[in-house]
């Protein structure tokens, strides 16, 4: 079963976000995960865009609530957008741990990307 498969099935809230809506806040405490429905975001880090989402699936807040720290980024609604919202994660994912496997692979997605763009900014220097 897919994560926002999994998500509609344990009925777990929605939220629709209006264009300009920040889903996350850089530097901000959070514990919280949004998981994209449908929309597009801008995900920011030191007011530097580094991707624009929409991929349903797309996993916001899960660092800030996995590892008890603050947003490592801002994540800013680009059109009406809809996300799950789950408020216990760690909880969601003892009660569905087949789930990680969605979470790992999104991290690791995004350590690519981050490195990506280092690498960019480098050659660019």
């Amino acid at each position: 079963m897919s994560l926002l498969t999994s998500l509609q099935v344990h009925d777990v809230p929605r939220v629709k976000l209006r264009v300009g809506d920040k889903v996350t806040e850089e530097g901000a405490p959070g514990c919280k995960v949004y998981v994209m429905i449908k929309g597009i975001v801008e995900v920011s880090i030191s007011k530097q865009v580094i991707a624009t989402v929409l991929e349903p699936g797309a996993i916001f807040g899960e660092i800030a609530a996995m590892c008890g720290c603050n947003h490592s980024a801002t994540v800013v609604a680009l059109e009406e957008s809809e996300f799950f919202v789950i408020d216990d994660f760690r909880g969601f994912l003892k009660r569905n741990p087949e789930e990680s496997l969605t979470v790992i692979k999104s991290l690791c997605e995004r350590i690519v990307l981050m490195n990506d763009n280092e690498v960019s900014r480098k050659v660019l220097l």
